[in-house]
């Protein structure tokens, strides 16, 4: 599955160059009508446009998908797909950046953005299915764990700020 917007950080032409040939059969999310014409000159017969879904129609794709390919170009970008993936214990194809790689680790797969390496992390995604799975549940055990921390920590905080601005008045 690709989550798409059709906005200019996301290589969309550069996925869809990227299966053709393929029996690699992409579900595409999103308001298909602004892709732009190089996207729309690569869509080949194994492209599925969705458009934009009710929720439950979407994590019911999702979690129908062998895998969620979520891009951009912008650096130091989490993408919301990632996060997605993540909860429903999906392998996930991402771009290349220190914030993804930092954050989603061994539960991803990266790429440079390039129809080549597009098509090789794609077969990867296929042939790790099971060992990528099985890290997505592990960092997303991980994450909830750390988020659990730090939302105790920021509540303590916030509390302890409530509780000096009580006493001061201000």
């Amino acid at each position: 599955m690709l989550i798409a917007t059709f906005a200019a950080d996301e290589p969309i032409a550069e996925v869809f160059e990227a299966i053709q040939g393929t029996d690699t059969v992409v579900y595409v999310t999103g308001d298909h009508r602004k892709m732009s014409r190089d996207a729309a000159a690569k869509v080949s017969a194994n492209v599925e446009f969705c458009g934009f879904l009710p929720d439950t129609d979407y994590w019911a794709l999702l979690s129908s998908v062998d895998g969620v390919v979520d891009l951009t170009r912008t650096d130091h970008c989490l993408v919301c797909g990632a996060y997605e993936a993540l909860a429903i214990g999906k392998p996930m194809l991402l771009s290349r950046s220190l914030a993804s790689v930092e954050l989603f680790g061994e539960c991803a797969l990266y790429t440079d953005n390039t129809p080549t390496d597009i098509r090789r992390q794609l077969a990867r995604l296929s042939a790790q299915a099971v060992p990528l799975h099985a890290a997505v549940v592990s960092s997303r055990s991980r994450l909830q764990r750390s988020w659990s921390v730090l939302a105790t920590e920021l509540t303590r905080m916030v509390a302890d700020w409530a509780a000096v601005k009580c006493r001061t008045g201000s």
